[in-house]
């Protein structure tokens, strides 16, 4: 919990709610609920977000939709988070990191990308040259 008793997913979307430049009903409409006061709700901790909802939500106040996820996630459930950290060695990508992920996939036609001592020592000429 954070301040006054809120949740920290609670106090996020709050903040995220004042900044924004829409109302709440915008908000709420965007992000899919059918009602406003699921979103009060929400805010005032009384009901949980639902993370099947966070990307739209995510969109629709303007924040990034991997931090908003991973705080629901660590509020809601941190035993299952701390598992898929480990599992999937969590490693949060930015969005130029995504963008150079997609065109190497797009390179290599849809297929996985083997590291081998070939394709490191691309990787390092390229990025020596890139990086100059």
């Amino acid at each position: 919990m954070s301040e006054f008793g809120k949740s920290k997913v609670a106090a996020f979307i709050t903040a995220a709610i004042e900044r924004s430049s829409k109302t709440q009903l915008e908000i709420s409409a965007e992000a899919g609920f059918p009602r406003s006061s699921v979103l009060s709700m929400i805010k005032q901790g009384q009901t949980k977000m639902p993370l099947a909802r966070i990307p739209q939500m995510a969109r629709a106040l303007e924040v990034d939709e991997v931090e908003f996820f991973r705080l629901a996630m660590g509020e809601y459930m941190p035993e299952l988070l701390r598992i898929c950290d480990q599992m999937y060695a969590c490693q949060r990508l930015t969005e130029d990191e995504v963008a150079l992920l997609c065109e190497v996939r797009k390179g290599m036609n849809g297929h996985g990308v083997r590291m081998t001592p070939r394709v490191r020592a691309a990787l390092a000429r390229f990025l020596e040259e890139a990086l100059d």
